[in-house]
């Protein structure tokens, strides 16, 4: 067994193997598996849409989960947090896996099924990993190395499956010789999704290893319990309502543009073949964003979230006036969106993190850095639902979007100001 504090080695290992399974495992549910059920299996709109709820419902139970995870450590399995680890692995390794052997119109109530276990193991890795970097690590870099690692692998586990993508529509694309989205397809899984589900399955099963090694500090295991009385307490903290309140807003843009960019980008002339070509130099400026975030730490996480929000806000109040006015250049946008949006918001993600984990609670590890993730989550729905309400045609509607992200990010700004002054006076 290695201890996880000793082997610097050891726990990059972990944390890449952890976070590339969840990376895989989010690509394959919530971007292919609708394209194969609706594609390949005939699924209607409705079965397609009543599947993803049901999967996606443990990860709303997020919050419970880091509950029980904080009040049963069942060391008899290895530690505080290294169970939930290894059952989250093999629940999620091993449900991928059927996906590509359950037929989803025979057995559709098996398929719903697996796809609950499926999320429920990727939302047990992920609670207990950081939980367990909060409690065995209070220095801020080690929090901040293992949210670079976090950023920087979930956007690599796109490459895995990156050719499956290009089975999303049917027309050709013309890079050197005239190659069709099917043969993209057909090179990477010979063709059929049930071998790439079983394919995807193992690899994260594999990645099983580098946790099976892992120790926890004794004296964190047998020590720190949950309690109600503590998580009162912590949110009483002067500077936790702010976070939370930070944390919601902050993600209320992101909804806005989930769902409304791909139909505006059309109505612009951007088929999606363009469109994805043009995020390969974007990856560039989100690796390089997460890689600077260690540079800007040495400024101060508040400071530099704070500049990120006053260039974000010029930025979408540009892209507001753009728009209502038809003078929107599209090569220009994606020049931009490129080089500042993708870095910058690289570095804030990234930040934003360490910021979450470094206010968590130790002996509260779990719930209390939910509790941050949980409100970012419940301003991203409130921004999808926000989005789908605006009675406007989509031209018109995303130049109030843009407006409306304009206002979100300005309002972060005194926020943002209020928490630095609390931690210059407290030092939480």
């Amino acid at each position: 067994m290695i201890i996880i504090t000793k082997n610097r080695s050891y726990r990059y290992l972990l944390y890449i193997s952890n976070y590339l399974v969840q990376g895989i495992a989010t690509l394959m549910i919530f971007t292919l598996l609708p394209i194969y059920l609706k594609n390949y299996k005939g699924l209607t709109d409705f079965s397609i849409a009543m599947i993803a709820s049901l999967t996606f419902f443990p990860i709303i139970l997020k919050p419970f989960i880091a509950i029980i995870s904080d009040k049963y450590p069942f060391k008899v399995l290895g530690g505080r947090r290294k169970p939930y680890i290894l059952i989250g692995f093999i629940m999620n390794g091993i449900s991928l896996s059927f996906f590509g052997m359950t037929n989803p119109v025979e057995f559709i109530y098996i398929f719903i099924i697996l796809g609950i276990l499926q999320s429920l193991g990727i939302s047990l890795m992920d609670v207990a990993l950081d939980a367990l970097v909060i409690e065995n690590f209070p220095d801020k870099k080690e929090k901040l190395n293992a949210n670079i690692i976090f950023h920087l692998t979930i956007i690599s586990s796109v490459f895995i499956v990156l050719p499956l993508a290009f089975i999303s529509e049917r027309e050709s694309v013309h890079i050197g010789i005239n190659l069709t989205y099917q043969f993209e397809f057909d090179i990477f899984f010979g063709g059929n999704f049930e071998f790439g589900f079983l394919l995807a399955g193992l690899i994260c099963i594999g990645l099983i290893i580098f946790s099976i090694f892992l120790k926890e500090s004794e004296k964190i295991s047998s020590t720190q319990r949950f309690s109600i009385k503590d998580l009162r307490q912590y949110t009483k903290s002067e500077h936790v309502p702010t976070l939370l309140l930070i944390f919601f807003i902050t993600q209320i843009d992101t909804g806005l543009t989930d769902f409304t960019l791909d139909p505006f980008f059309r109505i612009l002339g951007l088929t999606s073949g363009v469109q994805l070509i043009s995020v390969s130099p974007m990856m560039i400026f989100i690796f390089l964003g997460g890689l600077a975030s260690r540079w800007f730490i040495k400024k101060g996480i508040i400071k530099t979230i704070l500049v990120v929000s006053v260039v974000h806000t010029t930025f979408y109040g540009v892209l507001s006036y753009l728009t209502f006015t038809n003078s929107l250049f599209i090569p220009l946008f994606y020049f931009s969106s490129g080089i500042l949006v993708s870095f910058s918001t690289s570095c804030a993600t990234v930040l934003f993190l360490t910021l979450a984990m470094d206010s968590s609670d130790k002996k509260l590890a779990a719930t209390t850095f939910v509790l941050f993730i949980t409100m970012g989550n419940l301003g991203r729905i409130f921004g999808i639902i926000l989005a789908g309400l605006l009675p406007f045609n989509i031209y018109p509607k995303m130049g109030i979007i843009f407006l409306i992200s304009c206002i979100i990010m300005a309002s972060r700004i005194p926020l943002l100001i209020k928490i630095r002054r609390i931690e210059n006076q407290t030092n939480f």
